[in-house]
């Protein structure tokens, strides 16, 4: 095809044209030559008839997609892109990953883009080099809140986040999602560099550590704790989900020997545990060595005690007392 494009066979072009399956899952074969870097072709067939209105659009998504600059710029020429459809491009062009960011950056000296095809384009790019340009180019106001803002998978993505976390633009909020979704990921080291934000909210990381309780993920919540910066109310929380077996220990020592947690809380901890027959908080903590509680707090666990081995181990932590 290619070759006959070349040389201006064109009947041979127009017999293979129309051998060619006019639909395959859709697409035309002026599509297909505009998405593999077919430029000679994508013009022959243009000026020799090809050139309905809503092939060209989808050609000029395609390429754009794609990363085939020299078709874009051909398609764009035709002067029969609408402003929707050039947005569109440019949001595939900077997020479909074919490392195609030198379509994005020419769509973007074109000036044609809308202002909120910008902001979409700032949430999709894969390549960290659309973000700089458009943070050199001042697209942004401050406290900008985005979606794109999650945990990353890949060395680039890593990148993306690192570069997104130094822009004052980025709302505490935004952090405190990626934040939340690197817990649940259990992403470690996404985890180290967000905490050391200064935006990230104190909810946000109550949040995580909740979170990774109800999945009884005990690396991240020692992690978590470890920030010092899970509040006494999360911490209790988390020792009242009594129902993840697997992390009770884990969040019960935190909820006892921390010295934020005031006395008042532990004891209404030991009496939800005792009235709802969570023997195994007891156990622990007399298994654990830990238990520093006063016997009067005991004592009052024993009085709504719902079963008999709650019972009786709350019993032989009040002897180990005596």
């Amino acid at each position: 095809m290619r070759g006959s494009c070349a040389n201006g066979k064109k009947d041979l072009v127009q017999k293979i044209y129309e051998l060619y399956p006019q639909s395959n899952r859709g697409e035309y074969l002026f599509v297909k030559l505009a998405e593999f870097r077919s430029k000679n072709a994508v013009e022959f067939l243009y000026r020799n008839g090809h050139n309905d209105t809503l092939l060209v659009i989808k050609a000029f998504v395609e390429a754009a997609r794609f990363g085939n600059t020299v078709v874009v710029e051909f398609l764009l020429d035709t002067k029969r892109i609408v402003s929707d459809i050039f947005d569109k491009a440019f949001e595939y062009a900077a997020s479909s990953g074919y490392r195609n960011s030198p379509t994005a950056i020419f769509l973007y000296y074109k000036k044609l883009a809308s202002k909120n095809s910008f902001i979409r384009v700032f949430e999709q790019a894969h390549d960290i080099s659309v973000l700089k340009l458009l943070f050199e180019k001042k697209m942004f106001r401050s406290n900008l809140s985005l979606s794109r803002l999650t945990v990353p998978h890949t060395a680039g993505e890593v990148q993306i986040l690192k570069f997104l976390l130094k822009c004052e633009c980025i709302s505490a909020q935004s952090i405190g999602k990626a934040f939340v979704n690197a817990a649940i990921s259990s992403q470690t080291g996404a985890l180290e560099f967000l905490c050391r934000d200064s935006r990230l909210p104190t909810q946000a990381v109550d949040k995580a550590y909740i979170e990774v309780v109800t999945r009884s993920n005990s690396k991240i919540m020692r992690l978590l704790y470890d920030t010092k910066r899970v509040s006494p109310e999360a911490i209790l929380k988390a020792a009242s989900s009594y129902e993840y077996f697997n992390v009770l220990p884990v969040a019960a020592n935190y909820l006892f020997a921390d010295e934020r947690v005031s006395e008042e809380v532990k004891n209404q901890a030991l009496l939800t545990a005792a009235h709802h027959g969570h023997s195994r908080v007891f156990s622990w903590l007399r298994s654990s060595g830990k238990c520093e509680l006063p016997v009067e707090m005991l004592e009052e666990a024993l009085g709504v005690a719902s079963d008999r081995h709650t019972v009786d181990i709350i019993t032989e932590l009040i002897r180990d007392h005596i």
